[in-house]
This record gives structure tokens, C-alpha cells and sequence, in this order.
């Protein structure tokens, strides 16, 4: 987290919530691989989003693994 500047931070939620935007909901793991970007920075970000009421769960599926997550 340190080395992420504030601009990075809103970067990044700006690219998740577009994501989100255009293909509609999503789990971790799919935001991060369709965004290319490492689970443990899209996370965060996406939390963030959840936080400032822009993001909402919309159910749950299966990851590539076969648990269950929240989209």
C-alpha cells in the first residue's frame, strides 16, 4: 500500500468500476484477470468502491476453483 501513490489508488477504482460498468457484475478474481491486474491491488480497490457505495454485491458463483464468491 505505501507504494501506491493517491493517484494510483483512484486509478485503479476508476478501471474496476468502468470494468464493472461495461460487463456487469463480477467476482475478484474476474475484475482482476480481465483487467490484468494482480488480485492483491484490485481487491483493495474494489473494496474501496464498495465503501463509497458505488459497488453493491449482486449474488454469487463459482471461481475457477470451484468456491464460491460474491459478484
Amino acid at each position: 500500500a505505501e507504494s501506491l501513490t493517491p493517484l494510483a489508488i483512484i486509478a485503479g477504482q476508476r478501471r474496476g468500476l468502468a470494468y464493472l460498468e461495461e460487463l456487469g457484475p463480477a467476482t475478484d478474481e474476474e475484475i482482476a484477470a480481465g483487467l490484468g491486474m494482480n488480485p492483491s491491488t484490485e481487491r483493495p480497490r474494489r473494496i474501496e468502491l464498495v465503501r463509497h457505495g458505488l459497488v453493491v454485491e449482486a449474488g454469487t458463483r463459482k471461481t475457477a476453483s470451484g468456491r464460491m464468491a460474491v459478484v
